[in-house]
């Protein structure tokens, strides 16, 4: 038997310690290429280039109205729906997690929806420390939020831990989308939620862009690759695609397969 300890702090701003139990075997094969993946990616790097005061004037200059407000706004009202139509299936509080969830607007927006009052509990995970200290400030006083250090390559949690796993804007910046994508799968019980930059006419597997600056990759995937990726580990139930700016904002809702 093996015991996962982690530490999150909740919407009042307390550390909470986590356990987990969990019998045979429970770090696999694949868990171990993506903690290699892990010691790949720069962990630091958002956090030595952007503070947390420069990347949320961006997202409120953006946000929910401005040049990423079509596609994000897609992205909330879809995951409403999903949430709804579990919360009805499973008659109980639906568990979701929000992998690379920098200062939690996605929490925050789900929390204003009045349908979804009372029916569900947020987690939010981010690699960069800074990031999660701010949320956690921000959505202080929401018991039903919690913010969490991990890396979307290995979530420190068991498999199957989260009804529903979203992942929004993040797979633009990695080199190794498969790894996590099977990461969003390993733990989602019912559905996992992505958004990626797609173009469905390139003749390669991705462009690079300068869009997030030098210091950081920034691709646009082949719509089908990121497909085909998704698919290995799940069934794609609905696709919805957003114009964001000269690509596509891609929202894929998968059953990740067992």
């Amino acid at each position: 038997m093996r015991v996962e300890r982690w530490s999150c702090l909740n919407g009042e701003g307390m550390v909470i310690e986590n356990r987990r139990f969990g019998a045979g075997i429970f770090f696999r094969l694949s868990r171990l290429r993506n903690r290699w993946l892990a010691r790949r990616y720069d962990s630091g790097a958002w956090e030595k280039w952007y503070s947390v005061k420069n990347l949320k004037r961006v997202y409120e200059k953006e946000g929910w109205e401005g040049g990423d407000g079509e596609y994000r706004r897609r992205n909330s009202d879809r995951l409403v729906v999903r949430m709804n139509e579990l919360h009805s299936r499973l008659g109980r509080e639906i568990s979701m997690a929000d992998v690379a969830c920098f200062n939690g607007d996605y929490f925050g927006r789900l929390e204003a929806d009045s349908s979804l009052e009372g029916k569900f509990r947020y987690t939010g995970f981010d690699i960069t420390t800074s990031f999660v200290e701010a949320a956690a400030s921000q959505w202080a006083g929401f018991p039903n939020a919690e913010f969490c250090n991990g890396s979307a390559f290995e979530l420190p949690v068991e498999d199957d831990s989260f009804d529903l796993v979203l992942n929004s804007g993040m797979l633009i910046h990695v080199d190794q989308p498969a790894a996590a994508i099977a990461e969003f799968a390993r733990v989602a019980r019912e559905f996992m939620m992505v958004e990626v930059t797609a173009l469905k006419n390139l003749e390669t597997r991705f462009v690079e862009t300068d869009l997030s600056g030098p210091r950081f990759i920034h691709r646009v995937w082949h719509f089908d690759y990121i497909k085909e990726l998704i698919e290995n580990v799940a069934e794609v139930v609905n696709v919805t695609s957003t114009p964001w700016r000269e690509y596509d904002s891609v929202f894929f809702e998968a059953v990740p397969r067992r």
